[in-house]
């Protein structure tokens, strides 16, 4: 693995003033075991969490949240954050029924001097 696809209008928002101080869920698909993120659900990290927001124009049908992003782009926040979030995703519906407890693998993304940088983490159990 180790390749990571994003789409651009969604790396733009989450590099730009929109993206600015928000962490939230990746929505996306695997395909031939590259995750491709391709919106992202997102809520402010400074201050109350007031409303949830979709970060781009829309949200296709079918997409499930794989992975989380934080934008604080305070890397030592940032992880703890990110591990907070990943405990919060609901488990892939893609998993395989009779393997007990595994799950598709999760991605980071975490902004780190004005750039995203990407995270594959594998899940078992």
């Amino acid at each position: 693995m180790g390749k990571i696809r994003l789409v651009n209008t969604l790396e733009s928002r989450l590099l730009g003033p929109l993206g600015e101080g928000f962490s939230g869920a990746l929505c996306g698909l695997m395909v031939q075991d590259v995750p491709v993120i391709v919106a992202a659900i997102t809520c402010k990290t400074q201050g109350k969490c007031k409303e949830i927001q979709l970060l781009n124009e829309v949200l296709p049908c079918g997409m499930e949240p794989i992975g989380v992003f934080d934008c604080t782009d305070e890397s030592s926040s940032s992880s703890q954050n990110c591990g907070e979030l990943l405990g919060q995703l609901p488990p892939s519906p893609d998993s395989e029924e009779g393997a007990q407890g595994e799950q598709e693998p999760r991605v980071i993304l975490m902004k780190e001097g004005g750039k995203l940088k990407g995270y594959i983490v594998e899940k078992n159990g």
